[in-house]
């Protein structure tokens, strides 16, 4: 009889065990791998997006922003506003003395700000200076639900934009630069042009035209304070001028626009006539020229579409010493950068189209703070009821402002694809007005710009130096000045070091014009690009950034001032685009404290991704 031999209870175990040990091992891998995989997407996601951005504005290169900055927040009234903050060093993400509640809101001292994720990160760089360009050729846009209008439209770049800062309009709108006109006091028997204005030599007095019509202007200057010595930017506007006798002059003291002022510095005054908001585009007037030309409609307060007076288009503004196009120039605040803009052309086919990001945020869903996702921020108008409704994706049309109805795209979330429809007679848009409805519009070919936040908390923003930089001779720095280094009244700093305000650390400036001693004798360099870097380890100068022309031309001992100047021309020609990203979640409390604590933590996790390129208005390098 053969004997047959079985396996043990025992030696089953043991293969089970040895089975198991080999299992977890492998299964540790996988997590592992799979969050390598992640993060590579997302970084390849992030630097798509960059390279995007960046085009997008090469395409658009004539309405370049001046300078966008960022800023901080004071109390105004009931509510808040922004000022520029030029001391805020690029990787400050959190607004100082900022505290966080159990609901999510963000207070800086006694200011409620509102949700935490719109003021922190991205959005501390968030003032946008000087976007504009010539007043386009105007078109007929549907208004409300009666004729259409017709005027000049424009879409500014980075909207969704702040609405209501308690400003009557969320946004500044200008025209040109007018011409600049320097005396030893105003005279009382000479008139100005329209387009002219008086400053006197020490900077204390502003003299502005008048005319049969009320005007605003808007004025922008570096000042002293009189009690410090320190140098504080001011835009203002809009400085009304009351309608009165033409050719008359009308005298303005740098003191009463800022009270703590002692005098402007003259160089960095800048003079331009605002354009008058009017309640919609059906109320634009048919005046003179000279006054309609500057005016202009918000379309739509929320998306940052704007529609100008006809007159604009074409129109020359006229100094005593030139003519040029008139431009219509804007300052606003950027609602949040982590709301992604994606302008593409609606496929003729009806093809679906693959945005530049997959796993886009739901309404509803749970947020990174644990608080429900309430959708973009603002509200949109939805032509039922309720008449206007928060959306988390949004279709603009960049032609008129309209919205496309929601009944009119098909998007799958998960995987970022979305189909416009393009047959039918559905209404698929509503135009911008209170009383609007949906009607039908042929989307096939139309250019619209999607509007979309990603999961992970991916932001898009944008920085930009000044355009131009003035030499001043005081070590304190305003917007839009560089001080030479161990000059003026109280020298400070290296005597071949160039200084800039700290928001510009990384930002690439070009001097148009140096002058240098190297020891031996007088050199000169024309052109020459610097990068603006921190302040150095254990330096006396912390409050200020710096450019050291030893980089380029280690022979130099000083800068030169034989020719009276040392540096002219300097140029801040400087984009960057910074896209971040971070795959961690925020926990709320318990208390304000620990929020803070969180966040800080929080912060330190947020990847990012850089591209930057030289643009100049209608021109990359």
């Amino acid at each position: 009889m053969n004997k047959r031999s079985g396996t043990t209870i025992v030696e089953i175990l043991v293969v089970i065990v040895v089975f198991l040990v080999g299992v977890l091992g492998v299964a540790q891998i996988f997590p592992r791998g799979l969050g390598i995989l992640r993060t590579t997407r997302n970084n390849a996601v992030s630097n798509n997006l960059a390279r995007a951005e960046m085009q997008r504005m090469i395409g658009q290169g004539e309405q370049l922003a001046e300078a966008i900055l960022p800023v901080t927040y004071i109390a105004d009234g009931a509510g808040f506003a922004t000022q520029i903050d030029l001391t805020r060093r690029p990787n400050d993400l959190i607004p100082a003395g900022a505290t966080i509640d159990n609901a999510g809101i963000m207070s800086v001292g006694s200011v409620v700000l509102g949700d935490w994720k719109r003021f922190s990160g991205a959005n501390t760089v968030r003032r946008v200076i000087g976007e504009g360009k010539k007043v386009p050729g105007p078109r007929f846009v549907p208004y409300n639900a009666g004729p259409a209008a017709f005027g000049s439209v424009m879409s500014l770049q980075f909207g969704p934009i702040v609405n209501g800062l308690g400003a009557t309009s969320p946004v500044s709108v200008y025209g040109n630069d007018m011409q600049k006109n320097y005396v030893e006091t105003i005279p009382t028997n000479r008139g100005l042009a329209a387009f002219d204005y008086f400053l006197t030599d020490d900077g204390t007095e502003i003299a502005l035209p008048g005319s049969t019509v009320a005007r605003g202007y808007r004025i922008a200057m570096n000042y002293v304070e009189t009690a410090t010595g320190v140098t504080r930017t001011a835009i203002l506007g809009p400085i009304t001028v009351p309608a009165g006798p033409g050719q008359t002059v009308n005298t303005i003291t740098v003191q009463s626009l800022v009270g703590v002022a002692a005098y402007a510095e003259v160089d960095t005054v800048r003079v331009q006539r605002m354009f008058a908001e009017v309640a919609d585009p059906l109320a634009f007037t048919n005046g003179a020229p000279e006054d309609s030309a500057y005016e202009f409609c918000i379309l739509d307060r929320s998306i940052g579409t704007l529609m100008f007076n006809k007159a604009g288009f074409g129109y020359i503004q006229k100094t005593r010493r030139a003519r040029a196009p008139l431009v219509a120039r804007v300052d606003y605040d950027v609602f949040d950068w982590r709301i992604i803009r994606e302008d593409f052309r609606v496929p003729t086919d009806g093809r679906p189209y693959r945005l530049a990001m997959q796993s886009l945020k739901v309404k509803g869903n749970p947020d990174i703070d644990g608080l429900p996702y309430p959708g973009l921020g603002f509200t949109v108008r939805s032509g039922g009821i309720p008449a206007v409704a928060q959306r988390d994706f949004l279709l603009v049309d960049l032609e008129s402002g309209g919205i496309v109805m929601e009944s009119a795209i098909q998007l799958d979330k998960s995987l970022g694809v979305v189909t416009v429809k393009t047959t039918g007679n559905d209404l698929n848009m509503i135009f911008s007005g209170p009383t609007s409805v949906p009607v039908h519009v042929d989307l096939a070919g139309r250019s619209l710009r999607a509007l979309y936040m990603g999961r992970q908390e991916f932001a898009v923003q944008v920085s930009k130096a000044a355009s131009e930089y003035i030499a001043t001779d005081s070590a304190s720095l305003g917007y839009k000045q560089c001080y030479m280094g161990n000059t003026g009244a109280f020298p400070v700093g290296n005597a071949t070091e160039i200084y800039f305000p700290l928001c510009d650390i990384g930002k690439k400036v070009i001097l148009g014009e140096l002058w240098y001693w190297d020891g031996t004798a007088t050199r000169s360099a024309f052109d020459q690009e610097f990068e603006i870097h921190p302040p150095h380890a254990g330096d006396a100068v912390t409050d200020m950034a710096h450019v050291d022309i030893q980089e380029i031309f280690p022979a130099a001992t000083t800068l030169d001032f034989s020719n009276g100047y040392a540096v002219r021309r300097v140029r801040g020609a400087s984009v960057d685009v910074r896209v971040s990203w971070n795959p961690s979640f925020l926990k709320l409390g318990p208390t304000p404290a620990d929020t803070m604590v969180n966040l800080d933590k929080w912060t330190q996790t947020t990847r990012k991704s850089d591209a930057e390129n030289f643009l100049v208005r209608g021109v990359s390098q």
